[in-house]
């Protein structure tokens, strides 16, 4: 690991220890199944995906809009269900403690998007939810997130994992810069075929869950009326686009 340069408080170090202490735990299974250095190679996001994710990239923080639970409405059900899926309980934005939550309604390319903030020791995550994908961020941990065995434990700790569900995180001894690197869940109890792409961006380990299975396509305005009005947000258009 590689601590960033001239940052020395208590709390990087002990962000350190902890992702040391992560890696020294890692079962021996888990070693084996990791791939040999620079085994993987890039591999493009979903297209559509990644086209989803330019308006957001680079978002003002300022542009969300502080909001309770309770003001979610319906929502809420919808994304507890993808958190269940998608985390780790503990590490779940659906935790009853320390989440900040806000929204956005759909303007200038983006979608209806929902940032939940909490922190995990002294790591910070940061969950961006559309219709289509969650954007996890685990933002200024301390530690070089671009090593591929620190990337591991990281998303790992946050991954929901089983018995009969695992992910084959197919990460490079170095992750490069802004490059996808594509994972996916193996296992039973319609566990197989869920994807999670990994990348850099930004001094930042960035996690692209597909949300997958929806009998209907998931548009870009999802929120329900209500919020959207809460927002100061127009209607959303009806399925005519009107």
């Amino acid at each position: 690991m590689i601590l960033r340069a001239g940052r020395t408080s208590l709390a990087l170090r002990a962000a350190a220890v902890m992702a040391a202490a992560a890696l020294a735990c890692a079962s021996d299974a888990e070693r084996r199944s990791s791939p040999a250095p620079d085994s993987a190679a890039p591999a493009p996001a979903s297209a559509d995906l990644a086209r989803a994710l330019e308006p957001i990239e680079d978002l003002d923080p300022d542009a969300y809009v502080a909001v309770a639970p309770e003001e979610l409405g319906a929502l809420r059900a919808d994304l507890e269900g993808w958190w269940r899926r998608l985390f780790r309980p503990e590490a779940s934005p659906a935790r009853s403690q320390g989440v900040r939550q806000s929204a956005r309604a759909s303007a200038a390319g983006a979608p209806d998007l929902v940032r939940s903030e909490y922190d995990m020791a002294v790591v910070r995550v940061e969950v961006i939810d559309a219709a289509r994908f969650a954007l996890v961020r685990i933002a200024d941990p301390g530690v070089d997130v671009a090593d591929g065995a620190v990337a591991q434990v990281m998303a790992r700790r946050l991954l929901a994992a089983g018995e009969d569900r695992r992910w084959e995180l197919r990460l490079p001894e170095r992750l490069a810069e802004g490059e996808w690197y594509a994972s996916e869940a193996t296992g039973s109890a319609g566990a197989s075929g869920d994807r999670v792409d990994v990348r850099v961006r930004g001094g930042r380990l960035e996690l692209l869950c597909a949300k997958r299975g929806e009998e209907r396509p998931a548009p870009d305005a999802w929120f329900p009326a209500a919020l959207r009005a809460e927002l100061g947000a127009a209607p959303a258009p009806d399925a005519q686009g009107r």
